[in-house]
């Protein structure tokens, strides 16, 4: 291979280096990891969080207190009353749980009910604290206008099989924190938590919150 071949060899191979570290540099995945970094050096064990749950048609509020990774008093809880609470996975608005939530969605991700040709993907946008990392903001979008990504819609589009595609009713939402506040360590003698429940709301319903999917 001549010296000008070699030249064209090592600057392609640059400019694919070049490219890659700028999608790592502003990639989801980057900025999930130094979010952690931030939460993990804040180093806040205990906090009072408030998480509100907004969607079309239903919206809830969870004001709950965590230690150690676990709630540990529930102030507010309108997640688990009315038709929201059914079918849905339960979950507590730990930070943990949110970060999971977000890596999930980036390891894992879905489309619309109709599948990826007729709905597109959904995309997560997030928004973390600047300061502490915690994920702040967290909104799911469905992207039609990404179908043209995958080759699979360009061979359904020459079949004529986009025709057939159901209309989309894909509904969106935001988890917001409205405030995470860091806690004094607990004392020793602070009242006990009711048996069997969380503490704070009655027991008959200090079961775990029905988040939205």
């Amino acid at each position: 291979m001549s010296r000008r071949a070699w030249w064209i060899v090592l600057a392609v191979g640059g400019v694919l280096a070049a490219a890659a570290l700028i999608g790592w540099l502003t990639s989801p995945e980057r900025a999930l990891v130094e979010a952690q970094g931030r939460w993990e050096a804040a180093a806040i064990g205990d906090y009072r969080i408030v998480v509100f749950w907004d969607r079309e048609l239903l919206d809830c509020e969870q004001d709950f207190e965590v230690r150690g990774g676990a709630v540990s008093y529930r102030h507010k809880d309108t997640c688990t009353i009315g038709p929201g609470a059914v079918g849905r996975t339960p979950s507590l608005p730990t930070v943990e749980f949110l970060f999971e939530r977000v890596e999930t969605t980036l390891h894992e991700p879905i489309c619309g009910q109709n599948g990826c040709i007729c709905d597109g993907p959904i995309e997560t946008q997030v928004e973390y604290d600047p300061a502490r990392g915690y994920p702040a903001r967290i909104q799911t979008v469905l992207r039609p206008d990404w179908r043209w990504r995958d080759p699979a819609f360009w061979l359904a589009g020459v079949r004529g099989d986009l025709a057939a595609c159901s209309p989309t009713v894909f509904i969106g939402q935001t988890i917001q924190v409205i405030s995470l506040e860091p806690l004094q360590p607990e004392k020793p003698d602070k009242s006990e938590k009711q048996p069997g429940g969380i503490e704070g709301l009655p027991h008959e319903t200090a079961t775990p919150t029905a988040a939205p999917p």
